[in-house]
């Protein structure tokens, strides 16, 4: 099935869809990144202040990783990539990197 941006998909809407030089860009698979349609983060603070958690990634493909360290490194605080890991498949989902 093909899609556009703007589509409603997996709970969201599809904000970007890879194109050829993107990391993960595979010709015959098409994916890209859905964005959520509300704040799934009610309460949360964003990241862990005073912290260093080694997510230093700014291009396009390096927001998983980012999402990992922050979720290793941030002990038990409450925030947005702790949140959506826990109430989603986390292999689905990641916080943007800085150019996504």
């Amino acid at each position: 099935m093909s899609r556009s941006i703007g589509d409603l998909a997996l709970g969201g809407v599809i904000a970007y869809i890879l194109v050829e030089g993107d990391p993960g860009y595979d010709a015959g698979f098409q994916s890209g990144l859905v964005a959520t349609t509300g704040d799934t983060s009610t309460g949360a603070a964003c990241g862990c202040y005073g912290t260093l958690l080694g997510a230093t990634g700014t291009t396009i493909g390096t927001g998983n990783q980012n999402t990992v360290q922050i979720c290793a490194n941030c002990g038990t605080a409450v925030h947005p990539a702790k949140i959506n890991n826990i109430n989603n498949n986390p292999n689905n989902f990641f916080i943007f990197s800085f150019f996504n």
